[in-house]
């Protein structure tokens, strides 16, 4: 007969589930105690597999119901309980459920189980199931693992392949969190609620800005690209012609434009489209010297201008190497590979400068036309024209052909200027806009603050006459 083990004492117990004095990731409130979930959260506990008919409703959690931004279940599905495998995760009502496989969890899809048929319900197996013991709110727990301190700690101790990566249970047993008194716990879960609520409301005034930006800019650059937008303009300038006439007009029209307009390629205004190099390839090192070659990739290259927040330099070496890819000032950029395709933007910097394979060139014959044609590279229009031309291997990406043959609606150059002065000036003046749609990440940075102070005992609820919580992990 196996031996039974020997029970542990309250002082082993307490050993296994306090972090060790000098170990806490910071100091906490002195009625406060730092543990490890595992052992006052049950991870992923025992599967619930009731004896009812297979033709009854159960709820169903699939991944995709998880908001991660409004932390909730948006739809719960109804399953007949046979077609539940036994091998999904299953849960009851007011369990935490969190998403351990990439980029779900990143992305924050963490939830509390509410409104399940008979209290308990399944999803899939890639979510783990938190379910706190008595001493820990299930809010409060939901508010730790749902925190962006949580997440950026967990992600560097994911294991598996890319694409598979996840979360290992170990790793979340032994993750290290305060345990406030169970009182205190409900207010900072008060507070907190009411806190992020507020920038909920705000978070969604700021997508309402930015929809109603994109739609006014999507609106005004289609007048503008079609010839409405200067239909008074040509009538108070009949004589003003077409200057490229002798360029060949393109069969397949990508939609109605001005009778005085034509649709050309961009080929035909280019005396260069070409791209860069990787300086690797190149054996081309990189340099703190600001005399040497600017290096300009996708990153720099926005909708409509260059952003330079951390300059790159190479020594002056890749030039002699890549003399095609010097830029000139008025050369027109556009991304060609990966998220940031067809996005475009001048090069108007006096600085020599070069690029990498992401980034082409466009140099115009007349370079009058270069803020026309950056306008039109960033509209709605080009942009369908990139959609239907990319070709996705490793990442998608437009050849140089694909740039050459990209087709232009092409005014008069008086017209050009008529349409660049109108744009620029209704577009500037969609700056309050922007810089309300730039408050976002200030949002995000001050819900960081927020739930670091909730969990260090800095939101002004903390009470030191609380049964301090050592007290009661004892009793569990």
């Amino acid at each position: 007969m196996a031996k039974k083990k020997p029970e542990k004492s309250l002082d082993e117990l307490l050993e296994e589930a306090v972090v060790k004095e000098g170990e806490e990731p910071y100091e906490e409130p002195g009625n406060w105690v730092f543990v490890r979930l595992g052992e006052v959260v049950q991870i992923n506990p025992p599967k619930i597999r009731p004896e009812i008919s297979d033709d009854k409703l159960c709820s169903f959690v699939p991944m995709r119901a998880v908001s991660g931004r409004l932390g909730i279940i948006e739809n719960i599905e109804m399953k007949p309980f046979g077609k539940v495998k036994s091998g999904y995760t299953s849960f009851k009502e007011n369990d935490v459920l969190f998403a351990k496989i990439t980029p779900c969890m990143e992305n924050g899809k963490v939830a509390i189980a509410k409104n399940l048929i008979d209290g308990f319900g399944y999803g899939t197996t890639e979510f783990f199931v938190l379910r706190p013991l008595n001493i820990v709110c299930n809010k409060f727990l939901y508010y730790i693992v749902r925190s962006q301190a949580f997440r950026d700690s967990a992600k560097p101790n994911m294991t598996g392949t890319v694409g598979q990566r996840r979360v290992p249970k170990a790793y979340l047993y032994n993750y290290k969190f305060p345990l406030p008194p169970l009182p205190e716990q409900k207010r900072i879960v008060k507070k907190l609620s009411s806190m992020l609520g507020k920038l909920k409301e705000a978070r969604n005034l700021i997508q309402e800005a930015r929809d109603t930006f994109e739609e006014r800019r999507a609106a005004i650059l289609n007048k503008a690209f079609t010839g409405e937008l200067t239909k008074k303009w040509r009538e108070e300038n009949p004589d003003v012609e077409l200057e490229l006439s002798k360029i060949q007009e393109i069969e397949k029209k990508p939609f109605d434009i001005s009778s005085s307009w034509k649709w050309v390629r961009l080929e035909e205004l280019s005396e260069l489209i070409t791209k860069g190099s990787s300086p690797k390839w190149q054996g081309i090192k990189y340099t703190d010297d600001k005399s040497q070659v600017l290096f300009i990739t996708s990153e720099n290259v926005r909708d409509g201008y260059l952003e330079f927040d951390k300059e790159k330099y190479l020594e002056l070496e890749f030039n002699y190497k890549q003399k095609r890819s010097i830029l000139t000032n008025g050369d027109v950029l556009l991304n060609i590979v990966g998220a940031s395709i067809g996005r475009a933007a001048i090069f108007d910097v006096e600085k020599v400068a070069n690029i990498n394979q992401a980034v082409s060139i466009i140099r115009l014959i007349d370079k009058r036309l270069n803020r026309y044609l950056n306008l039109y590279l960033n509209s709605a229009s080009a942009k369908r024209y990139y959609s239907e031309s990319k070709v996705d291997v490793a990442r998608a990406n437009l050849s140089l052909k694909d740039v050459s043959n990209i087709p232009l609606p092409l005014p008069p150059f008086e017209e050009q200027k008529e349409i660049v002065r109108i744009l620029e000036n209704l577009l500037d003046h969609e700056d309050g806009a922007r810089a309300l749609i730039d408050m976002e990440e200030q949002i995000d940075l001050i819900e960081k603050s927020i739930m670091s102070k909730g969990f260090r005992g800095e939101l002004g609820t903390n009470d030191p006459n609380d049964e301090p919580a050592i007290e009661l992990l004892k009793e569990v």
